[in-house]
């Protein structure tokens, strides 16, 4: 089950997300929080900022979320997911595993998908292989 966008919103530019990201960044540095976290922000602005088309294209076009579940990064927060819900866009939850111990970040990224209330056909990577092979063909 795919869910299709919502209808009659206005439409909202990548400078408009990059200025977001931005700012949270900013609020995020005045916190003192997470210098990681801090960079996921920039480096989202910044790439959304340098894309030729809108963000709006790469959803119809089929395009994807990550959650970082390392618990020090989670930059795809709660509001976010359910966004992302909300949106259409599916969200593939990865453990930023460098060892097989970060395989346990899972856990977090799954919490984070739930308080989200994104559920298993929002998600990416609960799909059979076969039908994330279809979905990923179609992105590119």
């Amino acid at each position: 089950m795919t869910r299709q966008p919502r209808k009659n919103r206005m439409p909202v530019h990548n400078a408009d997300i990059t200025a977001i990201f931005e700012e949270i960044a900013d609020l995020l540095e005045i916190e003192d929080a997470n210098p990681f976290r801090i960079r996921a922000y920039r480096n989202a602005a910044r790439t959304l900022g340098d894309l030729p088309q809108d963000a709006r294209q790469l959803v119809e076009r089929g395009c994807h979320l990550e959650l970082n579940a390392n618990p020090e990064r989670l930059d795809l927060l709660d509001v976010h997911c359910q966004i992302a819900r909300e949106e259409g866009v599916l969200v593939s939850i990865d453990s930023d595993a460098h060892s097989t111990c970060d395989l346990a970040n899972l856990r977090y990224g799954v919490g984070q998908a739930r308080r989200g209330r994104l559920e298993k056909h929002d998600v990416l990577n609960t799909r059979p292989l076969e039908s994330l092979r279809k979905l990923l063909k179609r992105t590119m």
